[in-house]
Order: structure tokens, then sequence, then C-alpha cells
């Protein structure tokens, strides 16, 4: 029992503690560019944001992986323990390209142009 309280301690120290610094310090970039031009507050909003997300998304990602090592898997359900697992593995690899690829304006003009596409289509029937 004891074991179990101090590795979820020690799980949430390890993964809460340096993304609140890494927040707290996005936060501080974030207010000394609101004082800037709208250019400078744009450009800030490009770099800061994606950082942030993927950071967010990977520590979480890295939370739930840990408490389910910390988890008896076998009074789990089956299935949350596989979508446990999978988060880990997926949803960071998939935000990554669609964070810093939607930057990419040859990438924004395909996505766009096949939204519209599938629109027309649905609209037909």
């Amino acid at each position: 029992m004891i074991n179990n309280a101090v590795g979820r301690l020690v799980t949430i120290t390890i993964i809460f503690i340096p993304m609140l610094f890494v927040l707290y310090s996005y936060l501080r970039i974030l207010i000394v560019c609101k004082k800037g031009s709208a250019e400078v507050r744009g450009k800030a909003l490009q770099t800061c944001v994606p950082h942030l997300v993927t950071f967010v998304s990977y520590s979480f990602s890295l939370f739930l992986d840990l408490s389910l090592s910390r988890l008896d898997t076998n009074k789990i359900n089956p299935i949350i323990t596989a979508v446990m697992s999978l988060e880990y593995l997926l949803v960071p690899s998939i935000n990554n390209p669609l964070i810093y690829g939607l930057k990419l304006p040859q990438i924004r003009v395909a996505i766009s142009h096949r939204l519209r596409i599938r629109a027309r289509d649905e609209r037909c029937f």
C-alpha cells in the first residue's frame, strides 16, 4: 500500500513538476510578447502553442503509461488497459506531424483541397 502511494507520488512529481516549469516559462514569454506589436505576438503564438501542445500531450501520455504500470491490470477492464497503452504510443506520434505539418503552406492547401472535395461530394448525395 505504501509502495503504491509512493510510486504514484513519484510519478506525479516526475511528470507534472517539469511540465509546470515549462508552462510557466512559456507563459512568461507570451506575457512579454503581449507588449510587442501584433507581428511579434503572432510569431510568439505560432512558436509557443505547438511546443506547448506537443509537450503537454507527451507528458499526459507518459503519465498514463507510468500510471498503468503501477496499477494491477487484472482488476481493470482490458479495453481500458489497451486504450491507455495505445494512447502512449499513438497520440504523440500522430500529434507531432499534425501540429508541425500544418505550419507548411503546401500541407494546408492539400488539406483544404481535400475538405472541399469531400464537402462537394456529400452535397451531391
